[in-house]
């Protein structure tokens, strides 16, 4: 079941990040919920009463921080911006990545958004499960960046119709 993200699920939701930090950035319980109140869509998976999965996202104009944010700010408009997605480790490889992606995909067509934009790392660590996902899914890469913990980073866009 996708439902929005609430304060109860934190906990859930910041070991899931805990999980997959090395391709993602630290949070904790004061940043997640600042970035919940900057969120357009912050949603959850939930199968027997546990968070499984989860997509946090911001849209363009937001006073987000993020630097691989800020540079999809400075060269687009009028886009969504997915900002993480974590599924479970137990819980990958049946399709809940595509299922948040689509829920988006419809969201942003619904509210007139031309884009989706994302990052993924690609150096030091080639992220080769994200690539081929994000071009299964229509995205495209537009630029690299390298970011403040000198790592590389694949900017991708989909465009919507």
């Amino acid at each position: 079941m996708i439902r929005k993200a609430l304060k109860k699920d934190y906990s859930e939701i910041l070991k899931l990040n805990r999980n997959d930090v090395e391709m993602l950035s630290p949070l904790d319980d004061n940043i997640l919920g600042k970035m919940d109140e900057l969120s357009e869509i912050f949603q959850v998976i939930e199968e027997d009463n546990r968070v499984i999965a989860f997509i946090l996202t911001f849209k363009d104009g937001c006073d987000y921080w993020s630097d691989n944010y800020g540079w999809f700010l400075d060269n687009y408009t009028n886009y969504i911006y997915i900002d993480r997605i974590v599924i479970d480790e137990s819980y990958r490889k049946r399709g809940l990545a595509q299922e948040l992606y689509e829920n988006l995909f419809n969201y942003a067509l619904k509210n007139k958004y031309n884009l989706v934009c994302a990052e993924i790392d690609i150096e030091p660590e080639y992220n080769y499960p994200s690539i081929r996902f994000h071009e299964k899914m229509g995205f495209r890469q537009v630029g690299t960046r390298i970011s403040k913990q000198t790592l590389t980073v694949s900017l991708q866009v989909k465009e919507l119709k």
